[in-house]
């Protein structure tokens, strides 16, 4: 089954495997909580495969969750999230929803867009309009002895999803009723559908809702129906005239004590009447529907993140940092996660896709002096296929590096390559627009993203990539510095679980780093641990001569993943011809598919232009 471990895991002094170590005894399905890796930093235990003395922190660089916009109508919660990191080893979590969803920038506060009508059973009569504002009417009576219903909802995309779809903290929804007819027997109900969780409480793994239910004479309660996902909260039908305000974080709460209520996202809403039987009609009129979000002010956003992370870094042994990503919404503007320095979480008024690039050089250079570092986010676009053909691909690739060469990624330090197909191109593609930059010396750090909106099993996504970071802790600061220093490989763990990546060149310049020497060979161990069977690890080498738009690069080595022991875990050296600037990089595949890549090693003969920036100097 994809996604399943194989492969020797590294063993510590102690006989634990570092998995073990990490995770206690895995779960057997996402939600399970797993034996506690403490939240503070920690120093990190030797690895087998660790050229200085160090074993990787496993990170999850780019996922989204309930402050997002979800993905395939589902939008996953934080708690699943986690769930998913813990099945898949992770160390390190950040959180990264989008700043201007979790702001609800532009979005609806009074009811606007489409909705679309829909009914079940056999009807006497039906009718379902909707008009900007909330104005909605909803008439339905059964033509027989069974039920009917007829329903409003929103539309997905774009309605929901642009102008919707955010976390509920704070959230209200009003409605004031007009002349309305509700029948004993019938039934009016507005449907708001939240978040998907992991198994726990008793309950499954799936989508929870809550359900408005009102009806005529009823007495107030709430309950559960739907093996415990669907929350009801049953009242009277109000007076003709009456506005009624529906607050799901409160009812969230109520139903569900045991969950962190504020990890739910608003991701769909419509509205229901069912009339059980001819006769008994159900005909609600609304005046008007309105949201109203008292707690996505940068303050609230902020808080309730961190109280996120808080709440499931220690349930799931994985250490999470709040973050965000850096967005806008339209395609055209790039988009950046910040790491190391505190999201600001900015609503970015009057920056537009005309104007963005000063606001985000800008944002940049305010993360540096905080001591953080930005990645430029799938550098394609965040289509994923159909993959171009080859020429396309070349096209493509030479016009993204144009463009960055350009302006330099505006400062960003990170460049998302781990992707198999994004952008319509696959992963060679992205390492070779990578290397075409290390060519200019451009110290970019190489990593992994799955940017999954939908809480499945990253194990199992097309995109699934998870990025190894060699840190001396799980501390903020150590793993910024390692990232600014290029101490990182990114790997999919389909492919290859438990991988590990490293290179040591003559014995004191680490993988990430720059090493200005007269020697004309240079000799490079290279470390691998759980290479799977019949995988191959490749060193890549190429020119540093500041020119060019293709990477001219090159595979000067090659070893089956037998050569490193019977487990794929152990080391090998290969001397490399350094008479002129050179970098080096390794890289696996396993059949013949790109599935891991180190980050580039700079070999030169005198110092670049701009010199050579403090965190990547070889000590």
């Amino acid at each position: 089954m994809a996604g399943s471990h194989s492969g020797t895991p590294v063993r510590t002094s102690a006989g634990i495997s570092r998995r073990e170590l990490l995770q206690g005894s895995a779960a057997a399905a996402l939600g399970v909580a797993v034996l506690g890796r403490p939240l503070a930093a920690r120093a990190v235990p030797s690895s087998a495969s660790g050229l200085t003395g160090l074993a990787p922190l496993v990170a999850a660089m780019h996922v989204h969750a309930s402050y997002s916009e979800g993905d395939a109508g589902v939008t996953a919660s934080w708690d699943q999230q986690y769930a998913v990191a813990s099945a898949a080893g992770v160390d390190v979590l950040w959180q990264t929803d989008h700043d201007f969803r979790a702001r609800a920038r532009n979005y609806m506060t009074s009811l606007r867009g489409t909705f679309i009508g829909s009914t079940t059973g056999a009807t006497a009569q039906k009718a379902a309009s909707f008009a900007a504002g909330g104005v909605i009417r909803l008439l339905v009576e059964s033509a027989g002895a069974t039920p009917a219903t007829q329903r409003l909802a929103m539309e997905e995309k774009p309605t929901a999803v642009n102008n919707f779809r955010t976390g509920i903290d704070g959230q209200t929804i009003a409605h004031g009723f007009g002349s309305s007819r509700l029948d004993v027997g019938a039934l009016y109900e507005v449907v708001l559908t939240l978040s998907v969780h992991p198994a726990q409480d008793g309950r499954p793994a799936g989508e929870y809702s809550l359900r408005y239910r009102f009806a005529r004479g009823a007495s107030p309660r709430r309950f559960t129906e739907g093996g415990g996902l669907v929350g009801v909260v049953l009242a009277p039908m109000p007076a003709n005239g009456a506005t009624v305000t529906l607050n799901p974080q409160a009812d969230v709460g109520a139903l569900w004590p045991g969950m962190v209520a504020v990890d739910h996202c608003s991701t769909l809403l419509a509205f229901v009447v069912t009339s059980p039987r001819r006769g008994v009609v159900a005909d609600v009129r609304l005046r008007a529907v309105t949201v109203n979000r008292a707690r996505h002010d940068a303050a609230g956003v902020l808080a309730a993140q961190r109280q996120l992370a808080a709440a499931y870094s220690p349930r799931y042994g994985v250490t999470g940092i709040a973050s965000e990503e850096v967005s806008l919404g339209d395609p055209t503007v790039a988009h950046c996660n910040v790491f190391g320095s505190a999201p600001e979480f900015s609503l970015k008024t009057g920056i537009n896709a005309t104007n963005w690039t000063t606001y985000w050089r800008d944002m940049i250079a305010r993360t540096h002096s905080r001591g953080g570092v930005v990645s430029w986010n799938h550098p394609f676009g965040a289509n994923t296929g159909p993959v171009l053909t080859a020429a396309e691909q070349v096209r493509a690739r030479r016009e993204v590096f144009a463009a960055r060469l350009a302006d330099r990624f505006l400062g960003a330090d990170v460049l998302e390559v781990g992707y198999a197909l994004r952008g319509f191109v696959p992963f060679s593609v992205h390492l070779d627009l990578w290397d075409t930059f290390s060519r200019r010396a451009l110290w970019l750090t190489g990593n992994g993203a799955s940017d999954d909106h939908s809480g499945q099993d990253w194990r199992t996504l097309v995109n699934g990539f998870l990025t190894g970071i060699w840190a001396s802790s799980s501390g903020e600061a150590a793993l910024t510095a390692a990232l600014a220093g290029g101490r990182a490989y990114t790997y999919h763990p389909q492919f290859c679980p438990d991988l590990q990546l490293d290179t040591l060149v003559d014995g004191g310049v680490p993988m990430g780093k720059a090493s200005v020497s007269s020697r004309t060979s240079r000799s490079i161990e290279i470390a691998g641990t759980a290479l799977p069977p019949g995988s191959t690890l490749e060193l890549v080498q190429g020119p540093v001569d500041f020119t060019g738009q293709d990477p001219a690069t090159a595979v000067v080595a090659d070893f089956p993943a037998s050569a490193f022991g019977g487990s794929g875990t152990g080391t090998v050296a290969v001397p490399v011809s350094t008479g002129t600037s050179c970098f080096v990089r390794p890289q696996v595949r396993r059949n013949g598919v790109l599935v891991a890549s180190g980050n580039p090693t700079w070999l030169l003969r005198e110092p670049p232009p701009g010199g050579i920036p403090a965190g990547r100097v070889a000590s």
